[in-house]
């Protein structure tokens, strides 16, 4: 209730250290996700990118531009995503894009050796 009489003020800018509470309030984090070479997401939309519902998407940042990515987005090898989410949402979302890279590699790899 504290946070809430902080910030119902006339003020429209919020602080970092007020971000930081809100969000631990919330019990939420902010990771980084890096697009892999081999990732499932690299060259897809972001709206088709599968990312749960429940994780906000922040700045990009594909080398030394920050955007502020909309659906229309592709997303790209070595983009940076910026994920505010529950802990364990964000980690259950890691976790189940690693396990389909992993896939993907394999079966591109299968798919070379056998089309020699």
């Amino acid at each position: 209730m504290e946070l809430y009489t902080t910030l119902n003020n006339d003020e429209h800018n919020v602080s970092l250290e007020q971000f930081g509470e809100i969000l631990e309030t919330g019990d939420f984090v902010v990771r980084k996700f890096i697009v892999g070479k081999h990732s499932l997401l690299d060259g897809v939309l972001l709206k088709n990118s599968n990312i749960p519902v429940n994780i906000l998407i922040g700045p990009l940042i594909r080398e030394n531009e920050i955007i502020l990515a909309d659906g229309n987005t592709i997303l790209l090898n070595n983009d940076i995503l910026i994920l505010v989410g529950k802990k364990d949402d964000i980690g259950i979302f890691k976790g189940q894009l690693k396990e389909i890279t992993t896939l993907k590699k394999i079966k591109n790899f299968i798919f070379k050796l056998f089309r020699k």
